[in-house]
C-alpha cells in the first residue's frame, strides 16, 4: 500500500512539473508572437515610408534607394514566414487560413 501511495505521489509531482513547464513555454510563445507582430508592423511601415521617399522626384531612379527597397522587401517576406506563429496563437483554423490565402 505505501508503495502505491509513493508512486501516485511521484506521478502527481511529475505531472505538475510537466504542466508548469508547458505553461512556461506557452507564455514565452505568446511573448515571441507579440514581438514578431510588432517587428513586422515596424518593418512594413519603414518599407512604405522608403517607397514614398523613393518615388519623390529627387530620389527616383537612385540605385542606393532601389537597393534599400529590394532589401526591405526581402526582410518583409522573411518576416511574413513567421506569421504562422501568430496565427497559431490566435487559434485560426485551416479553413480561415485557406480563405486568407485565397484573398491574396
Amino acid at each position: 500500500m505505501p508503495l502505491i501511495i509513493g508512486l501516485v505521489l511521484v506521478l502527481v509531482v511529475v505531472i505538475g512539473l510537466l504542466l508548469w513547464y508547458i505553461r512556461q513555454l506557452v507564455i514565452k510563445l505568446f511573448f515571441i508572437s507579440d514581438n514578431i507582430e510588432d517587428l513586422y508592423i515596424s518593418i512594413k511601415s519603414y518599407s512604405d515610408h522608403l517607397k514614398s521617399v523613393y518615388e519623390l522626384e529627387t530620389y527616383y531612379g537612385d540605385e542606393t534607394m532601389h537597393a534599400l527597397l529590394r532589401h526591405t522587401g526581402v526582410i518583409v517576406k522573411e518576416l511574413e514566414q513567421y506569421e504562422t506563429v501568430e496565427e497559431l496563437m490566435e487559434g485560426k483554423t485551416n479553413f480561415e487560413l485557406y480563405e486568407e490565402e485565397k484573398e491574396k
